[in-house]
């Protein structure tokens, strides 16, 4: 199977899962970049700076380029190939398919009310979008978010180090109200616990490598919501077995339905006592073993194959 892959020039998470997530199903022989995206096909000379194409996208090799190649099997159109082309442009890539050939187009935006208009193009499209409202259900879109490389999970079964830390929160302080005001529950335990608190902005943050670190050494993660109601940041506790709880998320399509819990700013003290009052051995390993069948970037890629029909 032949894949050609179009999004823009600059680093975008869902572009990364998706491209590792093909590379790992068909083969990263039969993967074509259609632009020039240079974080699919390198990876960052300078690991400190949280990039949002950090080891997601390039952990497989350069990858290839599209030249005169045709016959794909299918087109993937990332909504973002819109900030640097026209439909156009999705129209002449679509001429490379084969007879028979499919066109997913994937939104991997944070706003469930934005729509973006797709004009009738050679072949049927299935819709994808990380955001679904239920003013969006209308769309007929296929639930499709972040997800963890499967090299990630591999790398927490691996790690030497126990889970020292109760508690453990990365990102940014800006992007969601909720997240000053979860501060205000965190310590409402009846407990003490060990909290460690990593500020993600331009300033102040852990590299990749120590955030993974943290995240593996500790038991559960705050997840409050940001821009959107999903998150790469999640994906990164999902694969690290930290249990997350989740605070401040809208109603959305979670299809799989994402692992940890949904708690309210009011009850999160009591549930951080309630986990913590118990061995959450068993858990961590069952997310893990969850994560592995339902939230890798190649069970992303098998999605798209399956609603397509490709599979």
């Amino acid at each position: 199977m032949k894949i050609l892959f179009a999004t823009h020039d600059e680093a975008d998470y869902l572009a990364s899962c998706l491209w590792d997530g093909f590379q790992e199903v068909v083969g990263v022989e039969n993967v074509y970049d259609a632009g020039n995206n240079f974080t699919l096909h390198e990876a960052p000379l300078v690991q400190s700076n949280y990039a949002p194409y950090h080891n997601v996208s390039s952990g497989r090799g350069n990858g290839k380029r599209l030249n005169i190649e045709r016959n794909f099997d299918l087109l993937v159109l990332n909504a973002c190939f819109l900030k640097n082309h026209d439909w156009h442009y999705a129209i002449n890539l679509s001429h490379r398919l084969r007879e028979g050939g499919k066109i997913a187009f994937v939104e991997g935006g944070d706003d469930a009310k934005e729509v973006i208009d797709v004009p009738r193009l050679p072949r049927s499209v299935h819709r994808f979008r990380r955001e679904i409202s239920e003013r969006t259900a209308s769309l007929n879109a296929t639930h499709l978010t972040f997800a963890a490389p499967s090299r990630w999970v591999q790398l927490t079964r691996d790690y030497p180090t126990e889970r020292v830390i109760d508690v453990y929160f990365a990102g940014g302080a800006g992007s969601n109200s909720i997240r000053w005001e979860m501060m205000k529950y965190v310590f409402g335990t009846n407990k003490p616990f060990t909290f460690v608190f990593s500020e993600q902005s331009t300033k102040y943050h852990f590299s990749p490598q120590q955030n993974f670190d943290l995240l593996r050494q500790s038991k559960i993660a705050l997840c409050p919501a940001g821009n959107g109601c999903s998150c790469m940041r999640d994906a990164e506790v999902w694969a690290s077995g930290a249990i997350p709880l989740y605070l401040g998320h809208q109603a959305r399509v979670r299809d799989p339905y994402w692992p940890g819990r949904f708690v309210s700013l009011s009850s999160l003290p009591e549930t951080i006592d309630e986990l913590l009052d118990r061995d959450l051995s068993d858990e961590h390993q069952k997310q893990l073993d969850r994560v592995s069948r339902l939230h890798t970037t190649a069970a992303r890629a098998r999605k798209i194959l399956d609603v397509v029909g490709l599979s």
